[in-house]
């Protein structure tokens, strides 16, 4: 997993979600596989050099967006891996160009209008007053080309 900048409450709760997952599945993250990334293309290409240099690389990586995705998919290609028969790889955020990738990208998709809105919503209550709890919206899997299922649960 590539996490995002460790003072980012949108990466520190990705990480949460991501583990939250796995633990569903009955599978645990271990902490040698987060490394932590700004939320930047070259972010996501530091972070894959680390990832990706050691003896046992992982069938699959998960980032915090889409940008960081970008950089393990040149990571990827600098190393000869292929998208995603030898390494899946899913981004999030849902950013208009990793449609258009050579390998489109799976990613995970928040509801941007809802969550304008409902953060709208919430700052007129407060300025009128009243209090507001925290939200949690759900959020949507787009699958495409650059994942798969997985030969192996190496983690």
């Amino acid at each position: 997993m590539i996490a995002g900048p460790d003072h980012a409450s949108t990466s520190r709760e990705r990480v949460a979600g991501f583990r939250d997952a796995l633990a569903e599945a009955g599978l645990e993250l271990p902490p040698n596989r987060i490394v932590a990334s700004e939320f930047e293309v070259q972010g996501g290409v530091d972070a894959a050099a680390t990832l990706l240099s050691g003896n046992t690389r992982p069938d699959a990586v998960f980032t915090v967006s889409d940008t960081i995705a970008i950089g393990v998919l040149g990571v990827a290609r600098d190393l000869g891996l292929s998208i995603p028969d030898d390494l899946a790889l899913v981004g999030y955020n849902d950013i208009p160009v990793v449609s258009q990738l050579p390998v489109p990208l799976t990613t995970v998709r928040s509801p941007a209008r809802k969550i304008g809105a409902t953060g709208l919503e919430h700052l007129l209550a407060l300025i009128s007053g009243k209090s507001v709890e925290s939200v949690k919206l759900p959020v949507e899997l787009i699958a495409r080309a650059s994942t798969r299922k997985p030969a192996s649960h190496k983690l």
